[in-house]
């Protein structure tokens, strides 16, 4: 019995991943024909990736002994963007960590902010 299970999870585990495969493959669809909605708002960076953090660190990273480690601005970055879509990034991003990382290791999230600002030359 207990070897079903396995079989079980296992197909449980592949079945997922199928099925993000497949949502990924008709997003990508969406994006090179041009049929995919975007919804530019004012989004928080800093506040965006430390959701991040939290959730992955809590759910996936602590199971494998994982740990993140973040330096980012103590003050907001506001940047206009589609919080769907760039959860989704953000998303994507740590999964591939977490899948490619031995366990009880560090990550090291580097995000460089830079402000530039318009000069006006006299």
């Amino acid at each position: 019995m207990p070897k079903i299970q396995e079989y079980l999870d296992i197909l449980s585990v592949k079945s997922q991943h199928l099925k993000n495969l497949t949502e990924d493959l008709v997003e990508a669809s969406k994006v090179s024909s041009g049929n995919i909605s975007v919804d530019l708002r004012d989004i928080d960076l800093v506040e965006m990736i430390n959701q991040t953090n939290g959730e992955f660190e809590e759910k996936k990273f602590s199971e494998k002994g994982l740990s993140i480690i973040s330096n980012t601005p103590s003050s907001g970055v506001m940047i206009k963007a589609d919080g769907r879509h760039l959860w989704r990034v953000f998303g994507k991003t740590f999964t591939i960590m977490h899948l490619n990382m031995p366990q009880r290791t560090q990550e090291f999230i580097l995000m460089l902010f830079r402000t530039i600002r318009e000069q006006h030359l006299l």
